[in-house]
């Protein structure tokens, strides 16, 4: 398969993958299923691997503040809304924790190409979202312990969507 059309690749899972495609072997002329497959099943494990180092870095450097609200935090940043960086993660918990015009202005400059208005938004959804919802105090460290926690965040939010309160803002990333 001739790869000229496609962008430029920007990290290596898509350099490995733009050859892949130039190899063919698929269906259709493109990539072998299985060496995509192999492709993707790599990186998601060098991902993992980034992501509890990220996470373990907020949860660090924030260690007094809830663990929920800094987690949501960094999934702002890892949903592409925000860039990560600590002094985002301090305000976007502060305003889950109590609105302020102060964090908010902080937020907001952290903002990408979306602008500052959907960082408002989540914040917002988040503040009322979490002020209505108990979590454990630890996070889960199971996929059952997990479960009973979506459960406990997602109820509060499908029953606002049925009445339409301001918690419709809130958008899981």
């Amino acid at each position: 398969m001739k790869t000229s059309a496609f962008p430029k690749a920007v990290n290596a899972t898509q350099t490995q993958f733009l050859k892949l495609c130039e190899l063919g072997g698929g269906s259709g002329g493109g990539p072998a299923r299985s060496k995509v497959q192999y492709l993707l099943r790599e990186s998601g494990k060098n991902l993992n691997e980034f992501a509890y180092q990220e996470i373990g870095q907020q949860i660090d450097a924030l260690a007094d503040r809830n663990p929920w609200h800094v987690c949501f935090a960094v999934g702002m940043s890892w949903g592409h809304l925000a860039r990560l960086d600590v002094t985002f993660s301090e305000a976007a918990v502060n305003l889950i924790e109590g609105w302020n015009d102060d964090d908010l202005k902080v937020a907001r400059t952290f903002h990408y190409e979306r602008g500052p208005g959907p960082i408002e938004q989540t914040l917002r959804g988040a503040h009322v979202l979490f002020s209505k919802v108990t979590l454990p105090s630890l996070l889960p460290d199971t996929a059952k312990s997990l479960a009973r926690a979506q459960e406990r965040w997602l109820i509060p939010a499908a029953l606002a969507f049925k009445r339409c309160e301001p918690i419709c803002a809130f958008r899981l990333i």
